[in-house]
């Protein structure tokens, strides 16, 4: 039986990061293409 694969996958989350940046809800859109 072939396993099905998914195209999507996270690539980060809203909020704060380890190294002090802070990725906001529009960011995450724009690298998704969306806006």
């Amino acid at each position: 039986m072939a396993k099905k694969v998914s195209k999507f996958f996270r690539i980060g989350v809203e909020g704060d990061t380890c190294d002090g940046r802070i990725i906001s809800s529009n960011d995450i859109q724009e690298m998704a293409g969306i806006v």
